[in-house]
């Protein structure tokens, strides 16, 4: 169990080439990717418990700049996204539990009806994804299909995502004060890393908390 916390904006269409200069400045690598995410629900929203019922699978084609060479991967992966933190506690950042592991063999799609879920919606993302440390910048592009663009083909988007370890306590037994803490401290961690890339476009882009679709 991780927490995530983002934020996310619109790049400016005549910004662009310069936040991608200044990103792969302040990051450690840099890939191209083509992403789809199907989302699968097991419940009406009035039914969801403090944990969300929704899982993604998501499918990720990466491609590695790497000294001129191109490496390519493929991978699938299950996210399953908690409850988001009201926007008065955390008004600046979306911040919420996350939980991820790779699909090694079998069909997800399967293994989520086996599970009882349905498929809600999905989507494609195609675009630039920056690493630095635990933190993951995506500039992208959303499509309804593989080759069918949304109703706004022209618009780029940006997320920074910071992922960090974390405990989940449930009450204050003995040993669970620890956790506590562990949670406190990796929420700080995530959201000052998510700060300093704030920090980093400045100017460039703005940024900041969007709702959950």
């Amino acid at each position: 169990m991780g927490i995530q916390v983002s934020v996310s904006g619109i790049v400016p269409a005549d910004l662009q080439v310069s936040v991608l200069d200044r990103l792969s400045n302040y990051t450690h690598s840099a890939s191209q990717f083509h992403a789809r995410e199907v989302v699968f629900d097991r419940g009406p929203l009035e039914s969801n418990s403090e944990d969300s019922n929704l899982l993604r699978f998501r499918h990720v084609d990466q491609i590695n700049k790497a000294q001129g060479n191109d490496n390519k991967s493929t991978s699938w992966s299950l996210v399953s996204l908690g409850r988001p933190e009201r926007e008065r506690i955390s008004p600046d950042f979306l911040i919420r539990p996350i939980f991820s592991c790779p699909i090694l063999d079998g069909d997800p799609m399967e293994f989520a009806s086996a599970l009882g879920y349905w498929r809600k919606f999905e989507f494609y993302k195609r675009g630039v994804a920056f690493t630095r440390g635990v933190v993951v910048v995506e500039l992208f592009q959303l499509f309804e299909t593989e080759t069918t663009p949304v109703g706004w083909p022209e618009v780029t988007l940006i997320t920074i995502t910071a992922t960090v370890s974390g405990s989940r306590a449930t009450g204050m037994a003995p040993g669970q004060v620890t956790a506590v803490v562990q949670q406190q401290e990796s929420r700080s961690e995530g959201c000052n890393r998510v700060r300093e890339m704030q920090a980093v476009l400045k100017g460039l882009v703005d940024l900041g908390r969007v709702e959950p679709f």
